[in-house]
């Protein structure tokens, strides 16, 4: 076999190499518009001077650990006012009564909704995961669109249960789906001109153009999820304020979990018995990578 063959059939093999090039690089020019257009929708920041709510300050302070100090901050401050009483405790059980009722936001009602009534217990320390209790998803949604929090592959405020984000992900997939539907077209054709012309220098060039043509067009913001610097503003700016005692309190269950509270307190937890296996971590988070990005096949 002759791997370069005839000037004339190697100009001609060259083709599917060239149109190669020329698809994966109008792949990544949609997928750039896509993304910036994308960036279009969201609003601006929302200023730190605006301030932060208890639950929104729970979140910020670590999202990972997010799922224990929103409930925490919930319950204390609801004993605080109180609108709860606890009746009993034991190593992790809390044993509660209602003495009101009516829940003043959607994360009340969630923990008058684990109670089950007018008594009841629950964990302690309390979990709450976004997939398990919807006021979360929407506090972290908030987070998002107000751009404190950002999201894996999207722009700074624009949450993934957007409308837009939503189209924007069903159009990315159909457009991956005929640019990859493209290139197999292509190298298969290469491939076939290879094997019926005997030259395959041709074919491996093609090869090298899909190899580096998409690592040479990753211009791709980093790929990141977590708190963003309007968000880490407004945290700073939330705790910078000197409070009351009660409310320092609070705020500080809100930073770090409900084990700040002073041992003699109601809501403390109860220490794990002597000789009792430590008790998990909590959950980790799983992020949704979501499909690679244009530059992959």
């Amino acid at each position: 076999m002759d791997p370069i063959g005839s000037v004339p059939g190697a100009v001609a093999g060259a083709v599917p190499a060239v149109l190669s090039a020329v698809v994966l690089m109008a792949a990544d020019r949609a997928e750039t518009r896509a993304r910036q257009a994308l960036a279009a929708t969201a609003g601006p920041p929302r200023p730190a001077t605006d301030g932060l709510d208890l639950y929104e300050l729970a979140f910020l302070a670590s999202r990972a650990t997010a799922l224990l100090r929103v409930p925490a901050t919930v319950l204390v401050r609801m004993h605080a006012e109180g609108r709860l009483a606890v009746t009993g405790k034991e190593y992790g059980t809390l044993r509660l009564r209602v003495l009101d009722p009516v829940p003043r936001d959607d994360a009340e009602a969630a923990l008058l909704d684990e109670i089950g009534g007018e008594e009841g217990s629950v964990r302690s320390p309390l979990s709450w995961h976004e997939q398990h209790v919807p006021c979360m998803a929407r506090l972290h949604d908030r987070l998002v669109a107000d751009g404190l929090l950002c999201e894996w592959g999207l722009p700074d405020g624009v949450p993934s249960s957007s409308p837009a984000a939503v189209a924007r992900k069903a159009a990315q997939a159909r457009a991956r789906r005929l640019r990859n539907a493209a290139v197999v077209a292509l190298l298969a054709a290469g491939a076939a001109f290879a094997f019926l012309s005997g030259s395959w220098l041709p074919l491996a060039v093609q090869t090298g153009v899909l190899a580096v043509v998409p690592v040479l067009l990753d211009r791709r913001p980093p790929m990141r999820r977590g708190i963003t610097a309007a968000g880490e503003a407004a945290r700073r700016a939330a705790t910078a304020t000197p409070l009351p005692a009660d409310a320092e309190l609070l705020r500080r269950v809100a930073l770090y979990g409900v084990h700040v509270l002073p041992e003699d307190h109601p809501l403390a937890p109860v220490p794990a018995p002597p000789g009792r296996p430590r008790d998990p971590d909590p959950p980790r988070e799983e992020f949704d990578l979501g499909p690679p990005g244009l530059g992959g096949l």
